[in-house]
Formats: structure tokens, C-alpha cells, sequence
């Protein structure tokens, strides 16, 4: 879905924050003022957030007015509970991992200039959940996994990421090993996920394929378009083509 890792991004690295429609907008498009391109890319990110929202990781705080208002959107927690004590709800989250750890492991990684390990794995956990993939990480299991390599992390080929055997499954201990970008490109390409996504791309394909001939098949020719006489090329359904 069009710019669905952008919002996700945004929205991961901030997890508490609300944001206005016209401030994920502007984070995609930066300096861009075109008015058409800025209501395409409204258009694309409603649809992004009413994914979200309908899949539960998303809360969508209506307008106070409905004249003259605007909506905000923050993301869901689906780690800690509004409801639970504070110690259940920190250590949900951190684990074993004490809040003073963290915070030394942030001002480490800052003073490394780094980027903050904490909203990096908040990101990652929230890009998974929209993704569909399960995250059974605490911070604690994730800093001990990237610590001595956090250095490392990118999104180059070369630099380092977290994969999971098989491309399969959550985000779990157990099921995650350290590899590069590259590395972990190579094994989804050889993985039976990569066959079962081909073969799921093909079966999607063919079905839009026929959708196309079907709309068509009552029409005297010459009304087919373009698409659809490519779409019965490829098929194999027989038609004519007669001049206007």
C-alpha cells in the first residue's frame, strides 16, 4: 500500500504523539507544494490509516467540532495497557531491563551519535504489526540481540538487520539471526515463502486478468481497450477486431 511504510515510520518513531492528516502529509512530501500531489498523497495515507485503524493498531481522535476541526491519529499501544499498574506496564515493554538501564543505553547511543535504540525498536515493532508479523520481543531481548552490533544497523545492503528463519513466523527469540540487508534478501529469494508469494501473485494476476476479459464479453467489438486485448492475448480467449 502507496506510502504505508512512510506513516508507519512516522507514527513509530513517536508513538504517543497525535498527528494531523496535514502533518504526515507534509513529513511525506516534504517541500512539495503542489496541490495534486498533496491531495494524491492524502488520499493514499487514509487509506493507510483506515487499514490501520481497522486492523486495531491505530486510534483515530475525531474533531471536537465537526465544523472547522480535524481529526488525529496516534497509534494504539498493543504493549501496555492504559489500565495496568506501573510496574506490569513497564516491564511489558523493557523486560528485565530497568528504566535507569535504558535511559543509559539511550544517552550511550546518542553520545555515539546513534540514533535512539528505544524509538528503533518501537519502529520496528510498529512497521511488523503493520506488516502483519508478529513481534514477541521486550526491549530487554532486542538490545541484548543488537548491542554489540547496533553500530552496525542500516539500511544499506551491507549493514546489518534482523531476520527471522525461514521469513516466517513473529519476531520471537528463537527465531530471529543477525544478517545483512543483502543477506537476508538472498534468503527470502530462496525461501518456500518466496514460492508461496509467486505462486500468490500469479493466482492474483490471472484472476485480474480474467476480471478484465469478463468485463468486456458481452461487447460488440470494436470496444475493447488496450488492456483488455492485452488481457485476452494473454489468456487465450479468441475475439474480433473490427474496423469503426
Amino acid at each position: 500500500m502507496k506510502y504505508a511504510t512512510e506513516v508507519l515510520d512516522l507514527l513509530g518513531t513517536y508513538p504517543k504523539r497525535d498527528f494531523r492528516m496535514m502533518e504526515i502529509v507534509n513529513y511525506i512530501l516534504g517541500d512539495n507544494k503542489n496541490r495534486q500531489d498533496r491531495e494524491s498523497a492524502r488520499k493514499a495515507v487514509t487509506r493507510v490509516l483506515q487499514a490501520m485503524e481497522n486492523g486495531g493498531s491505530l486510534i483515530r481522535i475525531a474533531p471536537i467540532h465537526e465544523r472547522g476541526g480535524y481529526a488525529t491519529y496516534r497509534l494504539k499501544s498493543y504493549a501496555i495497557p492504559d489500565d495496568a499498574p506501573g510496574e506490569d506496564r513497564i516491564a511489558s515493554v523493557l523486560g528485565d531491563l530497568s528504566p535507569e538501564a535504558l535511559a543509559r543505553i539511550r544517552a550511550h547511543a546518542k553520545s555515539q551519535k546513534l540514533s535512539d535504540p528505544y524509538h528503533a525498536f518501537m519502529k520496528q515493532k510498529t512497521r511488523s504489526a503493520g506488516r502483519g508479523i508478529g513481534f514477541e520481543l521486550t526491549f530487554a531481548e532486542w538490545w541484548e540481540f543488537w548491542q554489540d552490533h547496533y553500530h552496525l544497523r542500516g539500511s544499506g545492503p551491507n549493514d546489518l538487520c534482523m531476520g527471522r528463519y525461514g521469513d516466517t513466523g513473529p519476531y520471537a527469540v528463537g527465531n530471529i539471526y543477525l544478517t545483512t540487508i543483502r543477506g537476508n534478501m538472498a534468503d527470502y529469494v530462496g525461501s518456500a515463502k518466496k514460492e508461496a508469494d509467486v505462486a500468490s501473485l500469479t493466482s492474483r494476476r490471472r484472476a485480474e486478468l480474467i476480471a478484465m476479459a469478463e468485463a468486456v464479453a458481452n461487447r460488440p467489438p470494436p470496444q475493447y481497450t488496450y488492456e483488455q486485448v492485452q488481457a485476452m492475448l494473454k489468456l487465450g480467449i479468441p475475439f474480433e477486431l473490427r474496423a469503426t
